[in-house]
């Protein structure tokens, strides 16, 4: 069952997102070889300059195309997004030992997309006891210090909310962390201290949200956020805390069981029958079937067929 498509005047979130991320790929990959990613916030003219060429690729016209581009290059009257990333660029950079090092790197497949030139066709191969799974990806960005510490940043051109390392330990959030757990294989002496999603959806929602963080490691310290590990509200069921790579290992072991369920046949309307926030975006939400107690009752279920021997 599909939902009918509906026409659409204004651009669409994927080719929002196709545009951010080509913007940034090129802005980044040429002040690199300029050797001027530290202080990108200089580079205001080349920014737009490349915004507006990939903008001209798309060939479109009306006013809603109009206020797409006052999005991104604002006015005399309106601060736009390109400004403000700039701006959020040079408060999170300056005086940082992080600068950006690697762009949209790859590894298995990638589509004719842009890729940083130390992408690997090949998935990257992770094993727990017996088993093994193949993964594929794509790092938007990822920032390094000179001892090799690495920050990975995913841009998202929707809402990001707070609090994302409890959704890791929820077995919601895999992505940030499966990529910084298979980093030490993807870049040869890169040590993974951070990662976060970086919200590039207008000029007022814009700005860098931690999942998570390594807080012994002196390059990234410590932060009021729950998400720099180890503190008192981030534990395991035992209640100890999680230290960084404890979260980690805790994720690829999660993707197993993932993948483990997927074989079983093992899938459900949802693994959180109280959440309510899939309602804000579903496209099924008028004839949702979604009974609390009925998902309550099979997630039971569930959990006793996996304690069988």
């Amino acid at each position: 069952v599909e939902q009918p498509p509906v026409p659409e005047e204004e651009i669409t979130p994927q080719e929002r997102g196709l545009l951010v991320h080509r913007i940034l790929f090129r802005f980044y990959s040429e002040l690199k070889r300029q050797g001027r990613e530290e202080e990108p916030w200089e580079k205001r003219d080349l920014l737009h300059q490349i915004a507006q060429e990939e903008f001209d690729g798309f060939r479109r016209r009306g006013l809603f195309w109009e206020l797409e581009k006052l999005r991104f290059f604002g006015n005399e009257r309106v601060n736009g997004l390109l400004n403000a990333f700039l701006e959020q660029e040079k408060n999170r950079l300056s005086g940082s030992p992080f600068k950006p090092g690697y762009f949209e790197l790859s590894f298995g497949f990638s589509g004719d997309f842009p890729k940083d030139i130390h992408s690997r066709k090949e998935p990257v191969e992770i094993s727990l006891e017996d088993k093994k799974i193949l993964l594929q990806g794509r790092i938007d960005r990822i920032d390094v210090d000179a001892q090799g510490n690495a920050m990975i940043l995913d841009y998202k051109t929707g809402s990001v909310s707070g609090g994302l390392v409890h959704e890791v330990v929820k077995g919601v959030q895999l992505q940030v962390p499966l990529y910084l757990y298979v980093l030490p294989e993807l870049i040869n002496g890169l040590t993974p201290a951070f990662g976060g999603l970086y919200e590039v959806k207008s000029a007022q929602d814009c700005g860098l949200k931690p999942v998570m963080g390594d807080s012994l490691n002196r390059a990234i310290g410590g932060g009021r956020s729950h998400a720099f590990l180890p503190n008192k509200k981030v534990v395991k069921d035992d209640g100890k805390p999680f230290g960084f790579y404890d979260l980690l290992e805790y994720s690829a072991a999660k993707a197993f069981e993932n993948v483990e369920n997927i074989k079983k046949g093992l899938f459900s309307h949802t693994q959180f029958p109280k959440d309510e926030r899939c309602q804000k975006y579903c496209d099924y939400k008028r004839i949702c079937q979604k009974v609390v107690g009925k998902l309550e009752r099979i997630a039971g279920e569930k959990q006793a067929f996996r304690e069988e021997p």
